[in-house]
């Protein structure tokens, strides 16, 4: 039950961190001759014209990170459900016709929820299954409010690199990453 706390010299977390910065220099210099590919879209909201050709907007690009932040009560996790439905696809192009999924056929969508009770989480669950219009074997919710911040932050991290879902995870969303954390004011955690 006891674990072990290492207990670091405050004096060590002053010292000067080594950075090569000729190496960064070089890895970080972006060329503008240079073609680069676009990261490939998960989601877009609507279209763009651009030079006469309309391109979808991306909302999140596969491999990037993204919060929705919004005051207490303002619907938070119903736009985020609009968002897993969208992505799964399905009839919720009804509900929500201009926020598309890319290249998600096949891809396993995982949703988290920290703060609300297996109950709510499931009625969650329920409602972007109703907005798809279909069971969909690959949408996975977890409810992990019983657990202690240490344990949800080790099983999300469990799920993501080691579990049968690792290398196949299109999107996932985390409802209360704030949970994750014993101090949010903490700036190590």
């Amino acid at each position: 039950m006891f674990e072990e706390i290492k207990i670091v010299n405050p004096v060590e977390l002053l010292l000067p961190i080594t950075i090569d910065y000729k190496t960064m220099f070089k890895e970080a210099l972006v060329n503008p001759a240079e073609e680069i590919k676009p990261q490939p879209i998960a989601l877009s909201i609507g279209y763009t014209d651009y030079r006469g050709t309309n391109y979808p907007t991306p909302f999140g690009s596969y491999g990037d990170f993204s919060c929705i932040v919004g005051a207490s009560k303002s619907k938070k996790t119903f736009f985020k459900s609009m968002i897993e439905a969208s992505y799964i696809g399905g009839q919720s192009n009804l509900f929500c016709p201009s926020i598309k999924g890319h290249d998600s056929k096949d891809k396993f969508v995982i949703s988290f929820d920290t703060e609300q009770s297996t109950f709510h989480t499931q009625r969650v669950q329920r409602r972007v299954l109703e907005m798809v219009g279909a069971s969909y074997d690959r949408y996975k919710t977890f409810s992990l409010r019983q657990y202690a911040p240490k344990e949800r932050f080790e099983f999300i991290d469990w799920v993501v690199f080691e579990s049968d879902f690792k290398d196949n995870i299109g999107l996932m969303s985390i409802d209360g990453y704030v949970d994750l954390v014993t101090d949010f004011n903490s700036l190590e955690q």
